[in-house]
């Protein structure tokens, strides 16, 4: 229960006595294994979002907290915050999915059940660099999957055509 009212209070996951002993390095291939291994579900802030290790700035690690803020209008009800739609702010946030890009990131999975037309038009935009193709699957509540690749000459930040979609 202490641990739990350090995260409720604004702590963060090394905060946390679970979490102390526990490699910065890890993964999120190794949630599952720790869940198999304790034979219990876990509960992580923020959520291990990556399948290879990989060092982030802060810019991009505030980038990932808007990307999940996107989802509260379907999950909580509440409007998605300005700082992670501010149209303003769209050439940063562009600039983010650019450096993730530039490291290999050529795949986002979306649960559609969590993301708004709203949202999923931000995601899109901040995304639309390298939007070159968006694949569905009726899995479980749905999958949206943004293919990222190099746009064709002249079309950078342009809206994928309805028919790639």
């Amino acid at each position: 229960v202490q641990g739990l009212e350090v995260l409720l209070a604004g702590g963060h996951r090394n905060s946390l006595p679970v979490f102390a002993s526990l490699s910065d390095v890890l993964s999120s291939a190794d949630e599952e294994y720790l869940q198999t291994l304790h034979g219990r579900p876990t509960v992580d802030y923020p959520h291990l979002k990556t399948l290879a290790p990989f060092r982030d700035d802060e810019a991009t690690l505030r980038q990932y907290r808007h990307w999940d803020d996107l989802a509260h209008p379907v999950l909580t009800g509440r409007a998605i915050p300005r700082s992670a739609s501010d149209p303003a702010e769209r050439p940063a946030r562009q600039a983010i999915a650019d450096r993730l890009y530039e490291a290999g990131l050529r795949y986002v999975a979306v649960d559609a059940a969590c993301y708004d037309d709203e949202a999923l038009g931000i995601l899109r935009g901040d995304f639309a660099h390298h939007l070159v193709e968006e694949r569905r699957f009726d899995d479980g509540t749905g999958v949206l999957v943004l293919v990222l690749g190099e746009a064709p000459t002249g079309s950078r930040g342009a809206a994928v055509p309805a028919a790639r979609r």
